[in-house]
């Protein structure tokens, strides 16, 4: 999001407030402030049902999985994977290192 200019860092390096959240709701800031040509592209490859709506920071200390199912696992696979042909693209046309 930085390299696209959607924020800029602060002096120590972190981000704005608003965005010092989880993927849960960066997720959608991404798709809300996408605008631009390259960003919108990027932007096109990730679907508009954001597959992290369930995630929970909560769920890294439950002593059980209950809470955990298969399509919760599958939801946010499938999310990382787009995450990862984002990142894969703006590697390729020199938005990222």
């Amino acid at each position: 999001m930085v390299a696209l200019g959607m924020f800029q860092l602060d002096s120590t390096g972190s981000p704005p407030g608003d965005y010092k959240c989880h993927i849960n709701k960066l997720s959608g800031k991404f798709l809300g402030q996408a605008t631009g040509p390259i960003a919108a592209r990027y932007a096109t490859m990730l679907s508009r049902t954001n597959p992290f709506r369930n995630w929970d920071i909560n769920q890294r200390y439950m002593r059980t999985n209950s809470f955990i199912t298969p399509q919760t696992v599958h939801d946010h696979l499938a999310g990382l994977e787009e995450v990862r042909r984002v990142v894969a693209a703006a590697r390729r046309d020199g938005i990222l290192p």
